[in-house]
């Protein structure tokens, strides 16, 4: 496209990569935009944005040169989304082992920050177990016996299934507990029974007497001496 003089112009695919940079279009020889002279302006992660242009308008562009002596030094100036989709393309990275570098830059001066290690990582994500507010995971499939966390949900569904089938009045401990403590022990031998002639009507077992007068006292209708 056609410039007009005043117009910043990025220049970044130079031959001699020095000559990379900003530029105010002139009539004559063009020279460095005016916030664009020195080091501190053009520092690695300075980015701007194309406003017009046949290929690169409304792409991101950010200037990767640590310190640069400009006119001398190589301004490398790179296409900030392709620069992601670069990265997204690449080959997956292996799982870190605890000594991998995985965080920073390589050096301070170039992030503010030097690298952790995934250990370090680690330790700051999972210094402290617990949790606050309402946290949620996955809930696992039943039948899963692994350290996955069980949720409310997964416990909810393993109780479900023991306790398939059986009644409301026995679907909680209490109750099972309580219903339980009202059984004859067997060991006891019918011992423990609240009223022996209560069971014998139930269960229509003729009464055990040992005397004609117990047996008089089943029936008084019975004369003794008939007996």
């Amino acid at each position: 496209m056609l410039t007009q003089v005043g117009d910043r112009v990025l220049v970044k695919d130079q031959a001699d990569q020095a000559q990379n940079g900003i530029y105010t279009a002139s009539e004559g020889q063009w020279f460095r935009a005016a916030d664009a002279r020195t080091a501190r302006t053009v520092q690695w992660g300075t980015t701007l944005i194309v406003q017009e242009g046949s290929v690169n308008a409304g792409k991101v562009f950010r200037f990767e040169t640590i310190d640069p002596q400009i006119g001398d030094d190589p301004l490398t100036i790179v296409d900030t989304y392709q620069d992601i989709v670069d990265e997204l393309n690449a080959t997956p990275k292996a799982i870190p082992v605890d000594s991998d570098r995985v965080f920073g830059g390589d050096s301070a001066a170039r992030f503010g920050l030097v690298y952790a290690t995934w250990t370090q990582i680690k330790s700051f994500l999972f210094a402290s177990s617990a949790l606050t507010g309402i946290p949620t995971a996955p809930t696992a499939a039943p039948g899963t016996n692994t350290t996955q966390i069980a949720t409310t949900g997964f416990v909810k569904a393993a109780i479900d299934v023991v306790l398939s089938g059986v009644s409301s009045a026995f679907d909680t401990l209490s109750e099972i507990a309580t219903d339980l403590g009202l059984k004859m022990v067997k060991s006891a031998n019918l011992s423990d029974v609240a009223s022996v002639p209560t069971a014998r009507v139930n269960l229509a077992v003729s009464p055990y007497v040992t005397s004609v007068a117990a047996l008089q006292a089943l029936d008084t209708s019975k004369d003794v001496a008939a007996i």
